[in-house]
């Protein structure tokens, strides 16, 4: 028998949580009872003898902790799995490996042209081939109500697949669930950001545990994400 409420619930957690804005096991720091926290950091705690990940939510006082506290933390494990790819394009950005395009935040009276800029940014050799945009949702919104507003006529619709107006159909415009929260618009070559796994491999892991009447059971795996090619991408400077 196999749960699949619990499997939905874990799809969920890495596509929202993961994929995106994952920063994996040395983005968080082990928790100070004397030390403060602000919304956004990251901290291990132990409960029950077990090493937990929480992200916080709301100002910490010192010893505020998610034991004493927990309304001001939320459960994180899901982000330290691995670093997503906001936290590799964050990090090509400090490193220099990307350097991002000026865009300011969209809106929906700029969006149109913001998403016109971005795929301008990117290289001849992948326009000429085909480009997508990845988006949230929150700026996905954005550019229907400027093209709605603007360009309604030239607003290119094909089985279920939204295409940049001015583009001759080569830039497909992508929102993502798993960006949800950043404002960041990635221009790329399709198949350029790739998900891996060893999830076949000898090397899993299956732990069991033996109830009255059922066993249950977990397997556990390898997971990273990469971009295969930082020259065949354009990403805005929003974070």
């Amino acid at each position: 028998y196999v749960n699949e409420a619990i499997i939905k619930e874990l799809n969920a957690e890495v596509n929202n949580e993961t994929l995106y804005h994952g920063v994996g096991k040395s983005g968080f720091a082990a928790y100070s009872a004397g030390a403060t926290y602000s919304a956004g950091d990251k901290i291990t705690y132990t409960q029950g003898g077990e090493l937990r990940y929480f992200e916080c939510v709301s100002a910490t006082t010192a010893g505020q902790n998610p034991d004493t506290n927990p309304a001001k933390w939320v459960w994180a494990g899901a982000k330290a799995l691995t670093k997503g790819f906001g936290a590799i394009i964050a990090d090509e950005i400090t490193g220099g490996g990307l350097t991002p395009v000026t865009t300011g935040v969209v809106n929906n009276t700029n969006a149109y042209a913001k998403f016109i800029q971005m795929y301008r940014a990117l290289p001849l050799a992948v326009r000429s081939q085909g480009a997508i945009i990845l988006c949230s949702y929150t700026d996905y919104d954005h550019l229907l109500d400027d093209y709605e507003d603007k360009i309604k006529k030239n607003f290119e619709e094909s089985n279920g697949i939204t295409y940049l107006a001015k583009t001759d159909r080569k830039c497909i415009i992508a929102p993502w669930s798993a960006m949800s929260g950043s404002r960041r618009l990635i221009a790329t070559a399709p198949k350029n950001l790739v998900v891996g796994t060893d999830e076949f491999s000898d090397m899993n892991t299956i732990k069991t545990k033996e109830e009255m009447y059922t066993l249950d059971m977990g397997i556990s795996w390898v997971m990273g994400m990469q971009i295969r090619d930082l020259g065949a991408m354009a990403v805005s400077d929003q974070a």
